[in-house]
């Protein structure tokens, strides 16, 4: 995840995706990451033999505190490039 310009470097499980969001569990937020801020995410799924890479501009959704872990959803728009 690339917020504010930079790389924040952490273990994030995705606990759900589809086409127009992605939800995913961190231990810790990066300063000031807030409701409606934007991040460009840079997803890697491995399905069958050959891996799902994903880039895209994402907008924080809604943040939510479960036992001591951080659920972040993220909304985004797919699109062809």
């Amino acid at each position: 995840m690339l917020y504010e310009e930079r790389k924040f470097d952490a273990d994030m499980e995705i606990l759900d995706v589809s086409i127009k969001a992605i939800r995913v569990q961190l231990l810790a937020l990066p300063a000031g990451f807030a409701l409606k801020h934007s991040v460009i995410l840079d997803i890697v799924l491995t399905m069958g033999a050959r891996p799902i890479i994903i880039n895209t501009a994402a907008e924080v959704f809604r943040i939510d505190e479960v036992n001591r872990r951080f659920e972040v959803v993220f909304m985004f728009d797919l699109h062809a490039e």
